[in-house]
Formats: structure tokens, sequence, C-alpha cells
């Protein structure tokens, strides 16, 4: 789910302060439309938020998920894509409830509101009543110690580290800041507009600028307060010629060109775009590879599988 799917979801689990259910897809084998880390929220009334697969689980998950908020005892289901849908490979999904106050729902709003990582555990071994999902907050060094090469011990646990959602801060006030701002809002981004540069928060890792202003003295301003910060990708719109202008005062005022060697320019990949609105799908899409440690090559070129463990998903399941 979105982070902004999943803002709406825990309002409304708020007000209506009744159970609900979570269903984690826990492991998977072969090809399948999420990786593990793909969480769905499921109210009362069968409302869901999320998705497992492309639309054919999510219904048949929504009622088991009904006995569970009744119950309370969690549910592990085994769905074998390739004799049922069009996947080749297979997932596992647990399904358990979640009362108020829920730990995990509000280890999510912390990673939010302080943009930092949380670790999620979910234990699912349902034979031996050992289930639930919970935060640890000693981080990935608090993980329950397990012997790998005993079958009893093994735990039936998934670990997911839930990064907080990119945060795009946009520099400028043109026609062109809208379309981007747009896109960034649906994909769930948190979307900032700066005209000036008072009260710019401090950079982190899921933090991406783009300086759009348009004018030379705002741009150089711009760069030179976020090159000082630590930002996950910095872009800058416009021609190349403009972009070695800007740097060739950035060196004089003796910023390394190792610094600024990581400035995207001119922001997008070359997707051809030539109005706001492919513009602002290029931006996007180079963020987003950004974010994700891609090249943001043709899928059809790239030899790995196109989901791995260490990608987006950043998860880490005990053997």
């Amino acid at each position: 789910m979105t982070w902004k799917e999943l803002n709406r979801f825990r309002a409304e689990f708020e007000r209506a302060d009744q159970p609900i259910a979570m269903a984690t897809l826990v492991s998977a084998k072969g090809s399948s439309y999420r990786q593990p880390g793909a969480r769905m929220l499921i109210a009362p009334d069968k409302h869901f938020v999320g998705h497992l697969s492309a639309g054919c689980l999510e219904d048949e998950i929504a009622e088991v998920a009904q006995g569970v908020i009744g119950t309370g005892k969690g549910v592990c289901m085994q769905f074998d894509l390739r004799a049922r849908f069009g996947c080749d490979g297979s997932i596992e999904v647990f399904i358990e409830r979640l009362s108020r106050p829920s730990a995990f729902i509000d280890g999510l709003a912390r990673a939010v509101n302080e943009r930092a990582p949380i670790l999620a555990a979910t234990s699912y071994d349902v034979v031996n009543g050992m289930t639930g999902t919970r935060i640890l907050e000693g981080g990935i060094q608090s993980a329950p110690p397990y012997n790998a090469n005993s079958a009893a011990t093994k735990p039936r646990e998934f670990l997911q580290l839930i990064e907080p959602p990119v945060r795009l801060l946009l520099f400028g006030e043109h026609f062109d800041v809208q379309p981007i701002h747009e896109l960034a809002s649906f994909l769930g981004w948190e979307v900032e507009i700066w005209t000036d540069l008072h009260g710019i928060p401090n950079g982190d890792l899921r933090s991406a600028c783009v300086v759009m202003s348009h004018n030379f003295g705002r741009d150089l301003a711009a760069l030179k307060h976020l090159l000082a910060n630590q930002f996950g990708y910095i872009g800058l719109l416009g021609p190349r010629r403009r972009k070695q202008q800007l740097i060739n005062y950035l060196i004089e005022e003796g910023y390394s060109p190792e610094r600024l060697s990581t400035l995207h320019s001119p922001a997008g990949l070359d997707i051809g775009a030539e109005t706001a609105e492919e513009i602002a799908l290029a931006i996007a899409a180079e963020i987003q590879a950004a974010m994700t440690h891609r090249t943001a090559g043709y899928l059809r070129e790239r030899k790995a599988a196109i989901h791995t463990m260490e990608d987006s998903s950043l998860c880490k399941v005990l053997p």
C-alpha cells in the first residue's frame, strides 16, 4: 500500500475504534506480482487498502480476514499462482488482527513523523500459536537469535525494514511545478513546494529535491543550501550549459567536484520528454530509480531478476 493510502486508512481506523485485520505476504517462491513485505489492511466491512496481487486474491483474503477480526486467531493462507492464475510461483499470506492501540500502526506513524526507518517482525507460526507483528525497537540487532541448522528452532518469522515515505521538495513557482506535484502525490510521496530557503527541513536519504525556479540566482542559492545537506537526490532542471555555469560558481566557492558530481542535471530520464507533464514523469522516474538504487534501463535488458530481497522491499526473512 502507498503511504497515502495507509494514512487515510489509519485515520479511519482511529475514528472507528475497532479492530481491523492486516494481511502480510510473508514468503514467495518463483514469480509473483508482489514480493514479501507487501501488506494490506482490511476493515470489518471488507473494505481494504493495499494489494498482494494484481487483484486476484484480495477479495478472498478480505473474506477470511473477517473471521480473524472476530476470533483474533491468526491464519496462514497458501496460494499456488501457477494453478489458479498467470504467475509462475506461489505465495504465503499471514492474516492477523490489529486492535487499538496497535504498536505496528503507531510505529508507522513514527516512521512518517520522525523520518526514521522501523524494523517490523511478523511471526506466523500458527501451529505453535506464535503469531503477530511487533516493532523491534533495537533495530536489526534486536532480532531473535536462531539456529539455522536446527529445524526445531527455526522461527517462522518475517523481518521487514520499513523506510519513511519519499519526501519531495520542489523549488519553484512556475506552471511546471504542478504536474510533478500531482504525480508525486499520486505515488504517495510527501510533496512540499518552496519559493524561498527559510525553514527548509534537514536532509535525509529518503528526501529528494528538484530545483526548478528558472532563475539563475535562486537556483544557485538553493543548490548551495541543498549540497550542504544530505539528500538522496538533488535534481536541477535546465540545459547543460546553464548547469555548467552554476557548477563553475559552486567550484569557485569551494564545493568539491566529487560532491557536485552527485547532482542530477539535466534532471530526469531520457524518455523524449518535452511537455511539463512528460518532464514530470521523467523526473519522478529518475527519483524512484535513485531511491531504489536502480540504473533505470529497459527491463528486457536486465539480466538479474526484476525483484530481489535487496531491492526496494528492504526486507530480510529469517531462514
